[in-house]
């Protein structure tokens, strides 16, 4: 037989198959580059997204609205230029963080409503590529302290209230029944007068007539109840320390000693009526450890169905040395805005933030403070014998009462 010729074609196939084969290498070699890659980009953004989220939180966790130590929510500021932070898991890559704050901060007249904050973080990748991740917050100018306050009971729906009434009741009044509770304003040791509150609104009303020493119970109320509709106004008179000018730190904690004192409700709507002290009015009697007395007012209103159920007027202070004289006590009143907000006596501020001059007041108010101090200028409406300024937290002293009621 006649042997075959080779004629060198599996050589060539087999060079085509590795040929192949090296650029399918190739290949592979650049998908496992690029998979490295972004692994690594991946890893680094998560890293960066963990520091801008720490940046957040921390400035979300604000120790006060005001101060000096801490972070302060009214001194929050831009920071632009950043600063470096090095990984804390051996990536290779420095991180710069930059923040921008919006408003911007004043020391004369912060914001205390809402701030925008927006976090940058930059890096330089493997490829020294420059790459970013951004991330923005709203910070509310909340008090830290009030979040305390949203406990919901381990029990009932969201909207329960302490003990089942409004926070307005008197948390030592006497439930008489499951729409009522009685409470017996600060009077001596003789006082007779009982308030009869509605679990469901805060509104007294009821005013009684009970023997001092007899229990509060349903009872003994019996036939010495009358009807009556009023809405609770309350708060304490703090005393400073009248030898020297008051302060901020003095109107934060007082050091003066309670005296006796007396307010008065001057309701100039719908009618014009006085709620005078040992009737409408009542006072603790001052105590030489304490250097406040606490005061709660019945302002009368229409009855729960017929209307107007709101009030409008002013209350103020009288008893010792308030006369407004230099050398004399005056006194001021806590409340949010320096200027009060008023516009021809009509303020335009909430009157749960103690305006000068109660509007159309159509619930409880409490809170409603005041505090004396030592008179060493003539009164005028700059309230330079009020104290103002840090320490003080969102709530300023401002206003000296008149030298005489208003009328």
């Amino acid at each position: 037989m006649r042997p075959r010729r080779s004629s060198g074609l599996a050589l060539i196939e087999a060079l085509m198959a590795l040929a192949v084969m090296a650029f399918g290498l190739l290949a592979l070699v650049g998908v496992q580059s690029n998979l490295r890659q972004n692994a690594d980009i991946a890893r680094q953004r998560s890293e960066a997204i963990r520091i801008a989220q720490e940046e957040i939180e921390k400035w979300r966790g604000f120790n006060s609205l005001h101060g000096s130590s801490g972070v302060v929510y009214g001194t929050l500021q831009s920071d632009t230029s950043g600063y470096t932070v090095s990984s804390e898991y051996g990536l290779t890559a420095q991180f710069m963080v930059a923040k921008t704050v919006f408003p911007a901060s004043s020391a004369t007249t912060p914001d205390f409503s809402v701030k925008t904050l927006t976090v940058d973080v930059t890096w330089l990748d493997r490829n020294n590529v420059p790459q970013r991740v951004r991330l923005s917050t709203a910070l509310h100018g909340v008090a830290p302290e009030l979040p305390g306050t949203l406990a919901v009971l381990p029990e009932g729906t969201p909207t329960s209230q302490p003990g089942g009434r409004n926070p307005s009741v008197p948390w030592d009044a006497v439930p008489l029944d499951g729409s009522s509770s009685a409470w017996r304003p600060p009077q001596g040791s003789d006082g007779t007068v009982v308030w009869k509150f509605s679990n469901a609104s805060g509104m007294i009303v009821g005013a009684c007539t009970l023997a001092a020493g007899l229990p509060l119970t349903s009872a003994n109320l019996q036939n010495n109840c009358t009807e009556q509709f009023a809405q609770l106004l309350s708060g304490y008179v703090d005393f400073a320390d009248s030898s020297t000018l008051a302060t901020a730190s003095q109107a934060m904690a007082p050091t003066g000693t309670a005296f006796s004192a007396e307010v008065w409700v001057h309701k100039t709507y719908p009618v014009d009526e006085l709620v005078a002290p040992g009737s409408g009015c009542f006072t603790e009697t001052p105590s030489p450890s304490r250097s406040y007395v606490a005061y709660y007012c019945a302002v009368p209103v229409s009855s729960a169905i017929n209307e107007p159920r709101n009030w409008s007027g002013y209350s103020y202070v009288t008893g010792g040395a308030i006369n407004g004289a230099v050398g004399g006590l005056t006194v001021c009143r806590y409340t949010r805005y320096r200027d009060d907000r008023t516009v021809n006596g009509t303020p335009s501020i909430q009157n749960i933030e103690h305006p000068r001059a109660y509007y159309l007041v159509d619930k409880p108010l409490s809170n409603q403070n005041f505090l004396t101090v030592g008179v060493f200028y003539d009164p005028d409406p700059t309230g330079l014998n009020c104290p103002d300024g840090a320490p003080l937290p969102v709530d300023t002293t401002t206003y000296p009462q008149p030298a005489t009621p208003p009328a």
